[in-house]
């Protein structure tokens, strides 16, 4: 299965670089990344985004760190749509998903 990191969540992720020094950032993202990577085996293992519910496009979620993964699959691609920093408002989730 493929992994495809939608632009929203590159923009997410591009953030960490202005969160953290540049090694650290590095670090982090790399961690995410490679973790998001580990969807391709088993993309249903997440667990369900409470928030996202009323989308009825089941996104899920796994951990990294202080970072949530938010992902849907759709055949046989897995669309990563935010790497969601878990310190925010998580109502934060739902407005970012609604545009």
């Amino acid at each position: 299965m493929k992994v495809d990191i939608t632009d929203p969540a590159e923009e997410s992720i591009q953030k960490i670089y202005r969160l953290y020094p540049e090694e650290v950032a590095d670090r982090v993202i790399g961690d995410v990344l490679d973790r998001a990577e580990t969807l391709s085996e088993l993309a249903n293992r997440g667990r369900i985004v409470d928030e996202l519910r009323p989308m009825n496009e089941e996104h899920r979620y796994i951990l990294e760190g202080n970072y949530k993964i938010i992902y849907k699959q759709e055949s046989d691609i897995v669309y990563v749509t935010d790497v969601f920093d878990m310190r925010q408002d998580p109502s934060k989730i739902e407005q970012k998903h609604q545009g």
